[in-house]
């Protein structure tokens, strides 16, 4: 095994394989930064080879960080009055499904079978479960209703409880979990761990379920998804991870076209090809890792705080706007209500094309964190199991 792939995966150990989505890539330490200050945690996963290897909590009271200008959060929205968004045609970049709904504070997109599914959620990787429930009706309480969650992430329970206890009808809510890979016979046990997630998250019908990776028999696992939505069980089905000659080959071997492809995309890996072709294919592009997890010093990168500046908001904010300018859907997460809040209110301001334009200069085309197709790191992602 090369070094690179070697130190990739042990970093991925150290933070805890619920980094499903998210390993370190080689070089990237001292690691962050996190907003929140978590240590990833995630439910045990066997190894492959009867073991399981159990992941670290939180450490207790962490969570501070400087803001992400490098300043007291408090003082982010008195720093200036936000720029109101222009009326009128949708401008470049723009999703037409956001320009129709100029009076309502959160923005719908379209999913490809008529589900609609708000374009700004609330994401719990790397929450613990212990400290997920009071995030997510703190989210709530805050606006969110898009919740993403995954069974790898060891806190749908927690999501649960937040929904019931919220009063909210179901109908106002849009919730996502993620499938995990599974043995075979992997169309049985697919439709086992979707009753699981179901059950644990106290629900009758998901809004949203993905395949979380492009490992195991991918081909089994979609055609008992394609049964559920089928059957009404989940409303729209959709992938993640999946680079797009993985996302063709599913697409022209099968009825159901994925809604959704949630991928790494935030302003060093900006995924414009992959959007394009998902766009042609009628894909909705989804961000995990929208932040960067601070890495290349995000919060406080020079471009984008003089871009934060002159609309009188946060590093964050930019961020954000900028992802869903451009038709992304993001999930960030914060353990911390002020950002919670602060992370929604962007749908008041809008980057002008030069800012977009800046931005577009930030890319550099490669993970920040692994590459899904790097055969070591398949190898060893793809013999991981949940242990439930």
């Amino acid at each position: 095994m090369h070094d690179d792939t070697t130190a990739a995966r042990q970093r991925y150990e150290r933070r805890g394989s619920d980094a499903p989505h998210q390993a370190a890539r080689p070089g990237r330490f001292p690691d962050r930064s996190r907003r929140d200050g978590d240590v990833p945690r995630i439910h045990r996963l066997r190894d492959g080879r009867g073991g399981v290897r159990s992941y670290p909590a939180p450490r207790p009271g962490a969570g501070r960080h400087p803001d992400r200008h490098g300043r007291d959060p408090r003082s982010v929205h008195q720093r200036g009055t936000a720029r109101p968004s222009p009326q009128g045609p949708p401008r470049p970049g723009r999703t037409g499904d956001e320009a129709r709904q100029t009076g309502n504070p959160m923005r719908n997109v379209t999913l490809n079978n008529g589900v609609a599914m708000p374009i700004l959620g609330f994401g719990v990787y790397q929450i613990a479960p212990e400290r997920t429930e009071q995030a997510v009706s703190e989210a709530l309480a805050v606006g969110y209703r898009l919740l993403d969650t995954a069974a790898a992430y060891g806190n749908e329970e927690a999501v649960g409880r937040a929904i019931k206890s919220s009063g909210i009808a179901r109908g106002e809510l849009f919730v996502t979990t993620k499938l995990w890979i599974q043995d075979a016979p992997a169309q049985q046990n697919t439709r086992r761990a979707f009753e699981t997630s179901l059950t644990k998250l106290g629900l009758d019908y998901l809004d949203l379920y993905l395949m979380h990776q492009p490992y195991g028999d991918v081909y089994g696992q979609w055609r008992a998804m394609e049964e559920l939505t089928r059957e009404g069980r989940a409303k729209a089905i959709g992938v993640a991870n999946f680079h797009p000659d993985r996302l063709i080959d599913l697409i022209v071997n099968n009825d159901v076209t994925p809604a959704v492809d949630q991928i790494e995309t935030h302003p060093f890996f900006q995924r414009i090809a992959d959007q394009e072709l998902m766009r042609a294919h009628r894909v909705r592009i989804q961000s995990w890792g929208g932040f960067a997890e601070g890495r290349n010093n995000l919060f406080t990168h020079p471009l984008l705080s003089e871009i934060a500046d002159k609309h009188g908001k946060s590093v964050a904010q930019v961020v954000l706007r900028w992802l869903t300018q451009r038709g992304v859907i993001a999930i960030p997460k914060s353990v911390h209500a002020e950002r919670m809040a602060e992370n929604i209110d962007i749908f008041d301001f809008e980057l002008t094309d030069e800012q977009m334009a800046a931005i577009a200069t930030l890319e550099t085309g490669a993970s920040l964190f692994f590459d899904h197709r790097d055969p070591e790191m398949v190898a060893w992602l793809a013999k991981r199991r949940l242990d439930a």
